[in-house]
C-alpha cells in the first residue's frame, strides 16, 4: 500500500459523504470475499427461521457485490471452501443448489446486468455438479465489461493445491503473475483486501493465488449485511488508519509515545474475542486507553 500524507486524509464523515469517484479512487483493484461460513447457513437449512436466514444471505451477498462495484473495486473474487460432496450427500445437494442458484440464478443474473459486469466460475472442474453453472456465466458478459465476478468453490485445500500444480506444469512463467494468468486466463491485480464474516480466521488458502500484502476485515453482522455505510467504513480504514508510512519525516511519530502509553500498556490483543450464545465476538478494546490517548 503507497504512503499517505497525513495532511491528506478527509475525516470520516466527509469520506462517508463523499462522492462514490472520490472513494473508488483509494480502493482496491481486487478484493477477496470470503464466505466460508455461507455453507452453515445453506446446508442447515431445516427449519423456516433458518430458511429465511438463508435466502436473505443470498441477497445480502450480491448487494455486497453490487456496493463494492459502485464503490470502485474491479475485481471481486468470492469463494466457499469445505464443499464436502462425500460425508453428507443430502447436505451436499442443498448446499450446491444454494451455490448455483447464488453464482447463476435469477437474481444473480439480474445483479450482474445491473453491474455491467463479467462472471466467471474458477474450480467448477472439481464440481461436476456445478459446470453448466459456470457455462452459463460467460453468456452474461457485457462487452466492454471492467469489472469481474471470480466465483470460486472448493472442496478443500487439496483440490486447490492440485488445480495449482496443474496450472503451474502447463505455464510457462511461473511467478505469481504467470500463474494468475494461467489459472484465469488473464492478468488480475493481486488482492489486497479481505472481506470475511464471523470469527477473524485465515482461511486455508486464498483464492487460486492473488494474495499480496492483504488488508483483512470480519464483519460480525449476521447473514452478510454490509450496507453502502459500513462498506465506505471499511474502505476509510483500509485507504487510510491501517498506511501508516507516512510520506517524509516520520520521527514526529515517536514525540508521541506519552499519548499513546494508555493503549499500549493494556493487555488487549486484537483477535481475542467472547462468545455470546454459540457464537465469537471480538472483545471491545478498553476504553480506559481510548481515553487515555485523548487525555
Amino acid at each position: 500500500m503507497a504512503p499517505i500524507s497525513t495532511s491528506s486524509i478527509p475525516t470520516l464523515d466527509d469520506f462517508l459523504a463523499a462522492p462514490a469517484e472520490q472513494v473508488a479512487a483509494v480502493a482496491p483493484a481486487t478484493l477477496v470475499l470470503d464466505l466460508r461460513t455461507a455453507p452453515l447457513i445453506a446446508t442447515h437449512a431445516s427449519d423456516l427461521d433458518t430458511e429465511r436466514l438463508a435466502r436473505m444471505s443470498h441477497v445480502r451477498i450480491l448487494a455486497c457485490i453490487e456496493g463494492l462495484f459502485r464503490l470502485g473495486v474491479r475485481h471481486i473474487v468470492p469463494f466457499f471452501a469445505g464443499v464436502d460432496t462425500e460425508t453428507d450427500q443430502h447436505a451436499s445437494r442443498r448446499l450446491l443448489t444454494w451455490i448455483e442458484q447464488q453464482m447463476a440464478g435469477a437474481q444473480a443474473l439480474a445483479a450482474y446486468e445491473r453491474c455491467g459486469c463479467r462472471v466467471r466460475l474458477v474450480g467448477a472442474e472439481s464440481l461436476p455438479e456445478l459446470r453448466m453453472a459456470a457455462e452459463r456465466l460467460p453468456a452474461t458478459a457485457p462487452a466492454g465489461a471492467v469489472r469481474t465476478v471470480w466465483w470460486s468453490v472448493m472442496p478443500g485445500a487439496d483440490t486447490f493445491w492440485s488445480i495449482v500444480a496443474a496450472a503451474a506444469q502447463r505455464a510457462a512463467d511461473t511467478t505469481q503473475a504467470g500463474l494468475i494468468r494461467a489459472l484465469y486466463g488473464e492478468d488480475i491485480p493481486p488482492a489486497t483486501m479481505l472481506l470475511g464474516f464471523g470469527p477473524p480466521v485465515a482461511p486455508p488458502f486464498t483464492p487460486l493465488l492473488l494474495a499480496d500484502e492483504m488488508q483483512c476485515y470480519w464483519s460480525q453482522r449476521l447473514g452478510f449485511a454490509l450496507d453502502e455505510r459500513v462498506l465506505r467504513r471499511l474502505l476509510y480504514d483500509y485507504a487510510y488508519m491501517r498506511p501508516t508510512r507516512t510520506e517524509g519525516d516520520r520521527s514526529w511519530r515517536y514525540t508521541l509515545l506519552e499519548e499513546q502509553r494508555a493503549a499500549w500498556e493494556t493487555d488487549s490483543v486484537l483477535g481475542i474475542g467472547e462468545q455470546r450464545g454459540g457464537f465469537w465476538y471480538p472483545q471491545r478494546f478498553p476504553a480506559t486507553a481510548i481515553e487515555g490517548d485523548r487525555a
